[in-house]
């Protein structure tokens, strides 16, 4: 592991792309580690909105930083301008690099595509290498349109395949140029492998999980919040409040549960999400399901995940994001690591997981997740503990990083 004596001032700059830092685990705990081994981290966000909290982490190494957006063109030549491949990246990179503070860093990291595209400018411009941290799953290819269609729709679709295969050829070039990339888990990796044609050498796998080590110690947390009884079971539906999350369908089905469990869907509500609020709103009026909007601090998730039984991670299956989201779901992660047996969506990298470690169960419509529960907590106590050795074993995030600073130490040399 690299001294804190050689990591002692070096700073590092990590461009975000998203408005919802506070809720991303592998950015924060990322900057985190980074900082406990003596690097200064600023975390630069490409995005912001008022709906999420801004980002917090109790250590005096890591600095948030607002990076304001490039001003569109007027008299509507933007709709026009962002059309055109590649140029919208590099109006909206060098703008951002502009705002950087008049400090020496060592290297950067880019977050996705954007990320890595500001990071890039931002690398050649100041002369250090730089990082590609890898969260979503590249698209290669676009959707075919329909056969019938007029010949504006199929001049407006070439366009769009071009610019988006020009966008792709120059995301891969800087992927190829990073010295490092971070994957999430050993599926998303090879897909990065394959998409930019890199050696497996070069990929370092940082999984989407929290700090800490498993444990199943409980918490009154959200009973205590929400005035849940004591002899009623949690059942857990974490994070984004959005369609792909199957909150609402989710939400109709636990109408019909037994009146000792209940359903508390505790997250942040999407734009997506904000399609389905007022319906989810309506049936959180029924007892059998609580709908807790009111985000808290990064540092105090674990108690909340602590002060339930099961946890659900269901997904609409959306193609490769969603084929592989085992390694980059946080809160399947959070569960685990808590010792709550897991209810998931049976996608491929989902079953996987779960039946190999035998940490829960997985079921294809939402209509099955109450013989699913009932089937957990007829077992509870074997399910549980293989929840923690599915995290010790696959998402213990200090087994990892490790590597990642090693790597680091030899770039910087």
């Amino acid at each position: 592991m690299t001294s804190y004596g050689k990591a002692k001032g070096r700073r590092i700059g990590i461009f975000v792309p998203w408005s919802y830092v506070e809720y991303s685990p592998c950015v924060l705990n990322l900057a985190t580690l980074l900082a406990q081994n003596g690097y200064h981290v600023d975390i630069f966000q490409l995005m912001k909105t008022k709906r999420f909290l801004a980002p917090t982490l109790s250590n005096d190494h890591v600095q948030f930083h607002y990076l304001e957006p490039a001003r569109p063109l007027a008299n509507g030549l933007e709709r026009l301008f962002v059309q055109i491949p590649i140029l919208p990246f590099l109006r909206d990179a060098f703008h951002s690099v502009r705002q950087l503070p008049d400090t020496v860093y060592s290297a950067f990291i880019g977050v996705d595509q954007k990320g890595i595209l500001v990071a890039s400018v931002a690398g050649l411009l100041r002369g250090v290498p730089v990082i590609f941290h890898d969260t979503e799953l590249v698209i290669t290819r676009l959707a075919k349109t329909s056969r019938h269609r007029s010949c504006l729709t199929w001049l407006l679709h070439a366009i769009q395949r071009f610019r988006h295969r020009v966008d792709l050829a120059v995301l891969r070039y800087a992927i190829r140029r990073a010295p490092i990339a971070i994957s999430l888990d050993e599926e998303r990796a090879d897909w990065l492998i394959r998409l930019a044609h890199i050696p497996c050498s070069k990929v370092v796998i940082i999984p989407n999980s929290p700090l800490g080590h498993a444990s199943g110690e409980k918490s009154g947390f959200l009973r205590n919040l929400l005035d849940i009884p004591v002899e009623k079971k949690i059942i857990l539906h974490a994070g984004a409040i959005a369609q792909w999350s199957r909150c609402l369908p989710i939400a109709r089905a636990a109408l019909q549960w037994p009146d000792d469990w209940v359903l508390v869907l505790h997250g942040f509500v999407t734009d997506e999400g904000l399609e389905v609020l007022r319906e989810l709103q309506e049936i959180a009026a029924s007892p059998q399901v609580v709908l807790s909007l009111d985000p808290v601090p990064y540092g105090q998730l674990d108690q909340v995940y602590r002060s339930c039984n099961i946890g659900l991670a269901l997904y609409e299956d959306r193609g490769p994001n969603w084929t592989h989201v085992a390694g980059a779901s946080g809160k399947l992660i959070n569960y685990l690591k808590c010792g709550l047996p897991v209810v998931t969506t049976d996608l491929p990298s989902l079953r996987r997981v779960v039946r190999n470690y035998q940490c829960g169960l997985t079921v294809k419509q939402e209509s099955e997740v109450a013989g699913a529960i009932s089937q957990i907590l007829a077992d509870y106590e074997v399910y549980s503990a293989n929840a923690l050795r599915c995290y010790d074993e696959l998402y213990d995030l200090e087994r990892y990083f490790p590597e990642l600073l090693s790597k680091l130490e030899r770039i910087l040399q």
